[in-house]
């Protein structure tokens, strides 16, 4: 089942889907920029993760809705750690493509406890992070 929703607190407002085995290991998905919004696009992310759904309760984060100008990385790692406490994930297995494997580096460096794995693909090294951010 596919399930979206979103999380509003007084600092926060982050829309994210749901699918897989309920009770399964818990996934926490962190998508690339070009995706817009996970919840425009659910098909085509329960088609991509499918293979994940037998064994993961998987959760796909989109960035929160009012987003500030800037907004670092440093800031959307903090705004996804809410969220995640928020929907009481913790333990989990991390996997972030592009900006959200910038992301997912900076949350694993910062809350490694929260994490099983964290997996990352087509991410910047976190020095070119260091001087994006500064920039």
């Amino acid at each position: 089942m596919f399930i979206t929703d979103e999380i509003i607190t007084d600092t926060l407002s982050m829309r994210f889907c749901r699918f897989g085995n309920p009770n399964g290991q818990p996934l926490v998905i962190l998508p690339g920029v070009a995706l817009k919004s996970a919840m425009l696009s659910e098909m085509l992310i329960e088609k991509q993760y499918r293979l994940f759904s037998a064994d993961y309760d998987v959760s796909v984060f989109d960035r929160r809705t009012d987003m500030p100008d800037p907004y670092p990385i440093s800031a959307m790692a903090s705004d996804t750690v809410q969220a995640m406490t928020q929907l009481g994930l913790n333990r989990v297995d991390l996997y972030g493509v592009s900006l959200g494997g910038m992301i997912a580096q900076t949350i694993a460096a910062r809350h490694p406890y929260r994490f099983l794995t964290s997996m990352k693909s087509n991410v910047l090294s976190p020095i070119i992070l260091f001087i994006i951010e500064r920039v």
